[in-house]
C-alpha cells in the first residue's frame, strides 16, 4: 500500500477475510499478494480515503504465477515442483483427494489449470464406462483439499483436455471420443453447475477430435485436434452454446498438435511429430504462422532445441514457456523443457541429463 511517497506492507493469514487498518486521508494504491501452496494470486487497485470516515477497498485477485503442476497419466498421479530444478516435490494421487471418494486406481490425469482462486482443474480420463470418474475433479491446491467432482459428461471415455475461462469464470472441457458426429465440449460453472454442451460444427471448418484447449482474454477458444476431413488442424473457436463457431484454422506443418497455450500476442502449439524445426509453432492470434522451433529427435537427448515430443504446455500463466516432453513411442524418454522464447533462449530440462523415468512417464501409455 502506498499514498504519495508512503509505503506500508502487511503480512495476513491467508484465511483472512478481511484486513482492518487505519491510514491517512488520501489517494492510496493497495496490491494485494497470496501465496498458496500451488500458485500465487495479485490483485490492484486506488482508493482515496477520507478523513474520520471507515471505508471497505475490495481487491479482484488475478492468477498472477503457479509452480510446475504436472499431470502424470501413466503414473496415475499429479506431481508439483517448485520450478525447474525439481526441487520441493510434492505428489497426489486419487486416494489424497477430499470428498469424491477415488481410489488411486481411479486416478488418472490427463491435463490441468487453474482458476483466479488458484484451485487446480484436472482432466479425469480412465477411459471406458466411467461410473461418474471420467470427469473433472477441482481441488484447493495440490495437498488435495475442497475435492469436487464435475458430473460426467455425456461421452465416459475419459476427459482429455480441460482449460478455465479466468475472465468470465467458466470451464471448458473435452471428452477423448467424439464417438459419433457433432463433436461436444462441455462448458460449466467454476463449481461444475450450469454444465452445457457445445457442438463444435459451424463455421469455416468442423472439429472432429480435440486434444488440447486453451482460451484468451476475450473468451475465444484454441483447440489442437482433427477436423471432420481427419486434417491435423489448429482452431479458433467462438464457443457461445449450443454452437460453438469456427473462426479460423492452421494447418500448415502439423503432424500430431497435442496443445495450445495463449500468450498476451500469440498461440503456441506443442507439434508432437512435427520433425525439423517444427517441434514448437508460434502463431499469430489470427492463426498466421509467425515462427517455429525445435527437432524432435529419438534416443536420450537434453541437448538445446532437441524434443522427444512436445505434449503438453504447463504453468501457462508464468513467463517462460515450459511443456512436458515424452517420447511414448520409442524409448519412452521424458523430460520438462523450459525456454524464454520461442528462438529457445535459455534452454532448461529437467532432468538435465538421462531419461527421466525415475521421476515421471507421463503418457507412456497413449
Amino acid at each position: 500500500m502506498s499514498a504519495d511517497d508512503t509505503t506500508i506492507v502487511k503480512s495476513i493469514s491467508p484465511t483472512a477475510a478481511q484486513v482492518d487498518l487505519s491510514l491517512p486521508a488520501g489517494v492510496w494504491s493497495f496490491e494485494l499478494i497470496i501465496e498458496t501452496p500451488s500458485a500465487r494470486l495479485r490483485g490492484f487497485t486506488t482508493a482515496a480515503l477520507v478523513s474520520g470516515e471507515d471505508s471497505t477497498v475490495a481487491i479482484d485477485m488475478e492468477l498472477d504465477w503457479t509452480k510446475l503442476v504436472l499431470p502424470d497419466y501413466s503414473g496415475g498421479k499429479i506431481i508439483q515442483f517448485d520450478d525447474i530444478s525439481g526441487s520441493g516435490q510434492i505428489v497426489l494421487v486419487g486416494t489424497g483427494i477430499s470428498n469424491i471418494g477415488f481410489t488411486d486406481f481411479d486416478f488418472s490425469p490427463y491435463d490441468v489449470d487453474f482458476d483466479d482462486q488458484g484451485r487446480i482443474f484436472i482432466a479425469n480420463s480412465i477411459g471406458g464406462s466411467g461410473m461418474g470418474r471420467n470427469a473433472v475433479i477441482r481441488v484447493d491446491d495440490i495437498s488435495g483439499s475442497g475435492g469436487v467432482l464435475f458430473t460426467e459428461p455425456e461421452y465416459d471415455y475419459g476427459i482429455r483436455a480441460v482449460t478455465v475461462d479466468r475472465k468470465n469464470n467458466f470451464v471448458y472441457y473435452a471428452p477423448t471420443n467424439a464417438l459419433s458426429p457433432p463433436y461436444k465440449i462441455y462448458r460449466s460453472d467454476l463449481d461444475g453447475s450450469g454444465q452445457v454442451s457445445i457442438d463444435l460444427n459451424a463455421g469455416v471448418d468442423t472439429v472432429q477430435t480435440v486434444y488440447g484447449m486453451a482460451v484468451d482474454d476475450t473468451g475465444k477458444l484454441y483447440i489442437s485436434g482433427v477436423n471432420g476431413s481427419l486434417a491435423d488442424t489448429v482452431f479458433r473457436v467462438d464457443p457461445t452454446p449450443p454452437t460453438g463457431n469456427v473462426e479460423a484454422v492452421f494447418q500448415t506443418n502439423l503432424n500430431n498438435p497435442w496443445d495450445v497455450l495463449v500468450k498476451p500476442s500469440y498461440v503456441y502449439v506443442a507439434n508432437n511429430e512435427g520433425g525439423a524445426a517444427n517441434a514448437l509453432l508460434q502463431l499469430s492470434r489470427d492463426l498466421q504462422l509467425v515462427n517455429s522451433y525445435g527437432d524432435e529427435i529419438d534416443g536420450t537427448n537434453t541437448s538445446p532445441g532437441k524434443f522427444y515430443g512436445p505434449h503438453r504446455f504447463v504453468a501457462i500463466v508464468n513467463k517462460r514457456i515450459t511443456v512436458i516432453d515424452d517420447d511414448y513411442f520409442g524409448s519412452n524418454n521424458d523430460k520438462l523443457v523450459s525456454i524464454d522464447a520461442i528462438d529457445g533462449s535459455n534452454w532448461m530440462t529437467f532432468p538435465t541429463s538421462g531419461d527421466g523415468q525415475s521421476l515421471f512417464t507421463f503418457y507412456n501409455l497413449c
